[in-house]
């Protein structure tokens, strides 16, 4: 049996495992080295407001407000008084987004108007102080129901959840709503409260599947991740719509038998050790974005592993090897860098799959230097700019590729394998990526590919003060000025519509109705301003697509910094106004 320490190392390095391979703003990541930063920021503006309850017009207390900048460094938090009243104080200048949650009650940005929109910037200059930044948050939305077996009993125990249809990574996917209380575990009379949901559809999906597996099961038949009204098939579920503040009832269904399989193998390194207490991970494409249908365990000593419980369905299983002693001792797996790794894809139709041979092979590195054009900006330590790379394709678990510059802004990433996108983070806003070249050949959007035990040096990430931007203003057709809406700046060029691409921006109108869109490099662009864009839509080149005819067309070089004046048009995926 193992130890409960061998579980909780487990558990820590799944949990951060699924954040890493979640979006997110310059991670520190296994292989990074902490360093000392720069304290945050300082100024002499202040942002002020209230939040008060859209149902009653009453103050809420201690709701919580963020605002943030492009460095998550510099973001900060407060609760509101008894007066539903908050303040920052001595912010430098810049341009801020707001946002405020509360349990109950929908999350909002500021200048949020539908559901799922990104929400206004403030645009906030040195000595400043912008109130009257009020919140109005709505009762939020919950969807109630029970699970039931085939034999009509009660499924105690079983973990539902909501997702929403959106298009993420290069292609539409189910994505699990990510407020608080919009998953949940039944009770013993099978039922279920998903609450905290912003207005809009969902699917409703449940299952009785385990993230971490450390025991063999003998059973064969289980039940499939099944979603409402009762369908293994994610193309053929129903879609529940609740509104604003609305409570759906009766989202019942039962779960489908399904027969499982055992996964038995073994974990062998490059120098043919069988390696014990490593972690092995089995995820489903869907696995990405929250699905139940990921699994992981440790190697028992001698290298071996079963994974149980495991219905039919395309995966993809992967080890990394960390000393996952030193996880245990620090807590975390920062500095542990991942040393060997192997991912294969594996077919599961229900029947055992035995003398799985996992072989790994060793990471590689990535060392070079980082410049800037005309030199660094005053102020910024090189222990404050981290180099990520992330891996050119999605749906990969991969850890490793973070680090921070040394003192000289030379840099070695660790723990890498597969092709990989080489970017850096915590730069200024007015600072971005001018090219990534290996050698003096350019990979900025290629990447580049890592072997196993292949390091490659002489990379250097090239930034600049001097790329293009756009700003500028929007009409209704009748040329009235309108304040709600985002722009968006996309390549015409179809081939640059990818995964990371840097040729997509979006950007939303400030307080004083006029958008922002910076860092663009130089290029043809197709420009359009759309009453309503929710997050990840502006990579979905259907849409795209569509925009082309009704789309300003602009030329942007090396530095541009160009004004418009678009027309708005409407978009047909619009979400009517809460």
């Amino acid at each position: 049996m193992r130890t409960p320490a061998s579980a909780a190392v487990l558990l820590l390095f799944f949990t951060t495992a699924i954040a890493s391979a979640q979006p997110q703003p310059a991670p520190a990541t296994a292989g990074a080295p902490q360093r000392d930063v720069k304290a945050p920021k300082t100024g002499t503006a202040a942002l002020k407001g209230h939040v008060v309850s859209a149902e009653t017009g009453r103050p809420l207390r201690r709701a919580q407000v963020r605002t943030g900048v492009t460095d998550p460094r510099e973001m900060r938090t407060v609760s509101t008084d008894e007066n539903g009243a908050w303040e920052f104080r001595d912010l430098p200048a810049g341009r801020y987004t707001i946002g405020v949650s509360k349990g109950g009650y929908v999350a909002l940005f500021y200048g949020q108007r539908r559901p799922f929109e990104q929400g206004k910037p403030v645009e906030l200059a040195d000595g400043q102080t912008i109130e009257k930044l009020d919140f109005s948050l709505p009762r939020a939305s919950v969807i109630t129901g029970r699970i039931f077996d085939e034999f009509g009993e009660p499924v105690s125990g079983a973990h539902v959840s909501a997702a929403r249809n959106r298009f993420v990574d290069g292609a539409r996917r189910l994505v699990p709503f990510s407020a608080q209380g919009a998953t949940d575990t039944t009770d013993d009379i099978g039922q279920f409260r998903l609450h905290g949901l912003s207005p809009g559809d969902y699917y409703v999906s449940a299952s009785t599947a385990s993230s971490i597996s450390l025991e063999r099961s003998d059973d064969r038949i289980g039940y499939a991740s099944t979603y409402y009204p009762g369908t293994p098939n994610s193309s053929e579920a129903q879609k529940v719509t609740v509104a604003l503040g609305q409570e759906a009832q009766g989202v019942t269904f039962s779960l489908v038998p399904t027969r499982v399989a055992n996964i038995a193998g073994t974990v062998t390194s490059s120098a043919g050790k069988l390696l014990g207490n490593t972690m092995v991970v089995l995820m489903s494409p869907e696995m990405m974005t929250g699905s139940p249908l990921a699994k992981t365990t440790l190697t028992q000593p001698d290298g071996s592993f079963t994974i149980s419980n495991v219905e039919p369905g395309e995966y993809r299983i992967e080890t990394q090897v960390m000393d996952l002693e030193a996880v245990a001792r620090t807590g975390t797996t920062t500095n542990a860098n991942v040393t060997e790794t192997v991912s294969m894809p594996l077919s599961v139709t229900g029947k055992d799959i035995k003398g799985l041979a996992l072989t790994t092979a060793p990471t590689s590195a990535a060392s070079g230097r980082i410049t800037f054009a005309g030199g660094p900006p005053a102020g910024l330590l090189p222990g404050s700019v981290m180099i990520i790379a992330s891996p050119a394709i999605p749906g990969t678990l991969r850890l490793g590729g973070g680090t921070w510059a040394r003192d000289d802004w030379t840099f070695e990433a660790k723990s890498l394998s597969g092709r990989r996108l080489i970017r850096a983070g915590g730069t200024p806003a007015a600072w971005g990526l001018k090219a990534v070249l290996l050698n003096g050949v350019d990979v900025t959007d290629a990447g580049a590919e890592f072997k196993p035990g292949e390091d490659v040096s002489g990379f250097e990430i090239q930034l600049t003060k001097d790329l293009a931007s756009l700003t500028g203003t929007v009409q209704d057709g009748k040329g009235q000025s309108i304040t709600d809406f985002t722009a968006l700046a996309f390549s015409p060029d179809s081939g640059r519509w990818t995964y990371l691409t840097r040729y997509i921006r979006s950007g939303r109108p400030d307080q004083a109705g006029t958008f922002r869109i910076n860092t663009l490099p130089a290029g043809e662009y197709l420009v359009v301003a759309l009453d309503y864009l929710e997050p990840g839509e502006e990579q979905n080149p259907d849409l795209l697509e569509r925009l082309r005819e009704s789309a300003t067309s602009v030329t942007l070089k090396e530095g541009d910094k160009k004004t418009l004046t678009l027309k708005l048009t409407a978009n047909s995926g619009s979400v009517p106004a809460p």
